[in-house]
């Protein structure tokens, strides 16, 4: 029996999607525990390692991109 599994790269689209929408460190914090999920998902359906190694690292960045863009706004409006 074949299970119906959403492809990775559809889920990948999503998760940049939940990054780009975040507002607050809050929704940052959520959305890198939405990441562990995903990285989660795709070792159960068997993602290849370097594949996965490649999403993880594109997710971190966009996350990491995410928090020093909410950093600066706040930074900037403080002043």
């Amino acid at each position: 029996m074949k299970l119906n599994l959403p492809h990775y790269g559809d889920i990948l689209k999503k998760v940049e999607r939940v990054i780009e929408s975040c507002q607050t460190t809050e929704q940052i914090a959520a959305a890198w525990k939405f990441a562990d999920l995903f990285e989660e998902y795709c070792k159960r359906v068997n993602v290849n390692s370097q594949t996965r190694i490649v999403m993880r690292s594109t997710v971190n960045n966009l996350l990491e991109d995410r928090w020093e863009t909410l950093r600066l706004k706040k930074i900037s409006e403080s002043k």
